[in-house]
């Protein structure tokens, strides 16, 4: 996970604008998300940020931003990516949609999407398949069809699915193989 750290830290001052505005930060519950997303807040004070997750993730996500003294700047808001989602500049949704099926997806991509304050992006951290599928890929992709009925995708399908969503991707970074961070913007 070196590689995707990198590539937030060559990327961090193309953003946020100067509004201030807060970022959204999904699957907080996951304790890597959390500790990073809390050290970016930390190492960039004009940053702000949003969780948003079921209720029950609430208290302990708070708890670990006011242990750093980041309370100030940070909240959790319950609620549910696919009814509605907090405004912001930027919208991380990393190992979000491999969870769920491609019309759910599209659902939770269009909520982003609307959710954007102009000039926005969603980055998207997933393992991307390839032609050739070859580590924890395939072994992945099997337990989330077994698991939830959903599936690891290739960067073709994830154009597909932005695209249903008025999307559109203008990056896709290999982290480590065969995790990528995709950013899109609305069309």
């Amino acid at each position: 996970m070196r590689r995707c750290c990198r590539w937030f830290r060559r990327h961090r001052d193309a953003g946020p604008p100067a509004r201030r505005q807060p970022g959204v930060v999904e699957g907080f519950r996951d304790r890597h998300v959390r500790r990073r997303g809390l050290a970016r807040l930390a190492r960039h004070p004009g940053l702000e940020g949003i969780v948003l997750d079921l209720p029950h993730a609430g208290p302990g996500a708070r708890a670990a931003a006011a242990a750093r003294g980041l309370d100030d700047r940070f909240t959790a808001e319950p609620g549910d990516f696919f009814s509605e989602i907090p405004r912001g500049d930027l919208l991380l949704l990393k190992y979000i949609l491999h969870d769920w099926k491609d019309e759910n997806c599209l659902r939770i991509l269009a909520n982003c999407r609307d959710a954007l304050h102009p000039g926005g992006r969603v980055v998207i951290t997933e393992i991307v398949m390839d032609d050739r599928p070859t580590g924890i890929g395939p072994l992945m992709d099997l337990g989330m069809l077994t698991a939830a009925g959903s599936r690891e995708r290739s960067l073709a399908q994830f154009d597909t699915l932005l695209s249903g969503a008025g999307l559109r991707r203008v990056a896709a970074t290999p982290v480590q193989p065969p995790y990528v961070v995709i950013e899109a913007v609305p069309v």
